[in-house]
């Protein structure tokens, strides 16, 4: 352990050895040890800076603080319940969208009768019995 090695120990971490890093701790105690009359010296300073950051309280809120986070919450709740409509809205539309090109589909896989479809037989007989069948020429009322 050198000397620097040391103060920067200290300075970094105080003078309370709990504090000091494990790798670290035991050769800088025994160099503590070794070196009472250079160490005691930077053990000080680091000890008074240590009980004054030790004394310090921070208090709580302001009421300015806390007027400003509560409507911060506010604001961000209404523009998450905007985001949440909007989002719904959106997710008709779609849904509408897809029923609509579905019918479209459906509607132009059904293409109109062909000649083919207008001999079927049906329980009347076929197409071609019934245009051979006399057409009246009596008024059936």
């Amino acid at each position: 352990m050198t000397p620097g090695r040391f103060a920067a120990i200290v300075d970094a971490y105080g003078a309370n050895s709990l504090r000091w890093p494990d790798a670290e701790r035991a050769a800088a105690q025994a160099y503590e040890r070794a070196h009472p009359d250079h160490v005691n010296h930077i053990l000080q300073q680091a000890g008074s800076l240590d009980a004054v950051l030790e004394s310090w309280e921070v208090g709580g809120p302001g009421s300015v603080l806390s007027a400003r986070v509560l409507d911060g919450t506010r604001h961000a709740n209404r523009s998450f319940h905007a985001l949440r409509l909007w989002l719904s809205g959106a997710a008709a539309a779609v849904s509408l969208a897809g029923g609509v090109a579905t019918g479209i589909g459906m509607v132009t896989q059904h293409s109109a009768p062909t000649a083919s479809s207008l001999y079927a037989t049906s329980i009347f007989g076929t197409f071609a019995e019934l245009s051979d069948a006399p057409e009246r020429d009596e008024d059936p009322r």
